[in-house]
């Protein structure tokens, strides 16, 4: 597969999570179709594509450049090649570049080409704002778009409160309370998803990650949770869920309090330095 001139136009499906034709420099070959990963299952790799969700493995050569570089391994939130053999065997032959990408702190890649990446933080319990200032460095650092989203806001002042200590010390991002409950501010995060593009949920456990991504829905999509020792149920993998009215959402597993600790990552308004700002687009680059 080579990057040649103006690539194919994949109308549908795709242009609903974040292709962009007038962005793309991939074709693909006729014996290949162009796609996006959705979700990782046990070493299986399903990408969304025109011909709807494909099971893949990964073809020689990526195993091959993984087994040399872990960070090669395609993430939910790729775009990828699929080539479809004559067996009918499907393989994912490339993962084109990521124009953002979110990771763990000193661990591997979460989601990638995202166009927003918002901490998600819940207002009840309240919580520790060492590991909010922590958690927004990490998505200050994705080459997206940076959003707080405050969840269970329908507790009466905590919202308006951590809001407004969030809007001292990180000035210029933006904070979007909302509540499963009564819907608060589901409809601005739909306007930053509309347009084909796509929202990130990063944050520790048991915020609200799934639950917001079912409200932004409509429906129950991502019923399956694990459970942690103590009973209680958490998101265990991370998935990108298209939008009816087009756009998607990448939900993650939560960040432990452990990872959102020490002074190796950015706080409020202090982020790494780092190279020029990517474009946060989500398309093919």
């Amino acid at each position: 597969m080579h990057p040649h001139g103006p690539g194919r136009t994949f109308p549908g499906v795709l242009e609903k999570i974040g292709y962009q034709p007038r962005m793309a420099s991939w074709a693909a070959a006729r014996d290949a179709m162009l796609g996006r990963v959705a979700r990782l299952d046990h070493g299986v790799v399903v990408v969304l594509s025109e011909r709807g969700p494909l099971r893949c493995t990964y073809s020689g050569r990526l195993l091959g450049q993984v087994a040399a570089d872990p960070a090669q391994a395609p993430c939910v939130g790729d775009w990828c090649v699929v080539q479809e053999w004559p067996d009918r065997r499907l393989t994912v032959v490339e993962v084109l570049p990521r124009r953002s990408s979110v990771a763990r702190p000193a661990g591997p890649v979460l989601c990638a080409n995202a166009d927003v990446v918002a901490a998600v933080v819940a207002v009840r319990p309240a919580p520790v704002l060492a590991q909010v200032r922590r958690l927004v460095g990490v998505v200050r650092d994705s080459g997206a778009r940076p959003l707080v989203v405050l969840t269970k806001a329908e507790v009466a002042g905590a919202a308006e409160q951590l809001t407004a200590d969030l809007a001292a010390e990180a000035p210029g991002i933006e904070v979007v309370a909302t509540s499963t409950v009564t819907g608060a501010g589901l409809a601005r995060l739909h306007a930053l998803i509309d347009g084909g593009r796509t929202l990130a949920l990063v944050g520790l456990a048991r915020q609200g990650k799934s639950s917001l991504t079912d409200a932004l829905v409509g429906a129950e999509v991502l019923p399956a949770r694990g459970r942690r020792a103590d009973g209680r149920d958490v998101a265990v993998r991370r998935e990108l869920v298209p939008l009816p009215g087009g756009g998607a959402v990448i939900d993650t597993p939560g960040l432990t309090a452990a990872e959102l600790s020490g002074d190796s990552l950015s706080g409020l308004g202090h982020s790494r330095e780092r190279g020029p700002r990517r474009a946060a687009s989500g398309g093919p680059a």
